[in-house]
């Protein structure tokens, strides 16, 4: 889960505050904008993010890696929905450039290229 902002305003922090970055804590600050970006676009076609759940990419780190190592389906099953969406098609988009090989095992094991 990402840390709370601490009143700097450096770009990780500012791109920390949507709600991509609270669900969905990537640390590359440009990769949490594209995120965030995406997230509003799925939104609007499908509806807004359950916020009363609690989805696997709020759980501590380590916990996020074991459970993508051993249990990666229902990993993949907890993320929020705009997060699944947008894993899918950054997966595509590596498969088409031939660099699937680049993304976590997790996720290849856990999520059909169809």
């Amino acid at each position: 889960m990402p840390t709370p902002p601490s009143g700097n305003n450096n770009s990780t922090e500012t791109a920390q505050l949507t709600l991509a970055g609270l669900l969905v804590g990537f640390s590359d600050p440009k990769l949490l904008n594209e995120l965030e970006v995406f997230r509003v676009k799925y939104e609007a076609k499908f509806g807004e993010t359950d916020l009363t759940r609690r989805y696997t990419s709020e759980r501590p780190t380590h916990e996020q890696s074991w459970l993508l190592e051993n249990f990666p389906e229902r990993y993949w099953r907890g993320l929020p929905p705009f997060a699944q969406a947008f894993l899918k098609e950054k997966m595509r988009h590596a498969h088409k450039l031939g660099r699937l090989d680049d993304m976590p095992g997790g996720y290849l094991a856990a999520v059909s290229l169809r």
